[in-house]
């Protein structure tokens, strides 16, 4: 977490979201895709959440 704020504070992520936050968002949507969550599907399921995931920590990262 130090190092996300680090990184805010430096103006390499944005900080519209609090280091602490942004973290656990991460940490969540990381666990979605594991056989913590679903485990009735493809392979092709897995790759598709795979790639929203990815979508989705890019967008909280995105400058405005």
């Amino acid at each position: 977490m130090d190092r996300i704020a680090a990184a805010q504070r430096d103006g390499k992520i944005p900080d519209r979201v609090p280091a602490a936050e942004l973290l656990a968002l991460v940490i969540h949507l990381s666990l979605s895709n594991t056989t913590l969550g679903l485990t009735l599907d493809t392979p092709a399921d897995h790759t598709r959440r795979r790639e929203t995931i990815t979508e989705a920590v890019g967008a909280l990262l995105a400058r405005p």
